[in-house]
């Protein structure tokens, strides 16, 4: 495999993974429906971040921080959205487009999001790396 084949391979898991996670938690915790552009919006974003954050061995803390802003953002992302201002859902800092307001339930599910998207990559990885050796030493064992 070439080096940008596990890269897209990790993106193509995690990224709707983390969107799918992120929508349940979110939908849950607040009753909102999600428009589609919001949805493609945040898928991109992820994969975005995702296949950044895969170039290297990330420590855990950097793969925190960076699914911790990853959720901050989506979750700004989708408030806008379920405002609906689909319009407007780049205008993260623009205070005349009305937000929802974060209750304290809604930022534990985001939290815990991050958690889990982080143990996602984090550990994937892992087991990823450990499924190529294994997989690289077939051929030398003969089968």
């Amino acid at each position: 495999m070439t080096t940008w084949q596990p890269r897209l391979l990790r993106t193509a898991v995690l990224a709707p993974l983390c969107v799918a996670l992120t929508t349940a938690a979110h939908h849950a915790c607040s009753g909102a429906e999600l428009p589609l552009p919001a949805l493609a919006l945040a898928f991109a974003g992820t994969a975005v971040c995702t296949w950044l954050l895969a170039t290297a061995r990330p420590c855990i803390r950097l793969t925190g921080a960076w699914m911790t802003a990853t959720q901050i953002a989506l979750y700004a992302i989708f408030d806008r959205a379920a405002a609906h201002r689909p319009d407007r859902l780049l205008d993260l800092a623009d205070p005349a487009v009305p937000a929802h307001g974060l209750s304290p339930t809604l930022a534990l599910a985001h939290l815990l999001t991050a958690l889990a998207c982080t143990l996602l990559l984090w550990r994937g990885e892992a087991a990823l790396r450990r499924a190529y050796r294994l997989l690289a030493r077939l051929p030398a064992a003969g089968y």
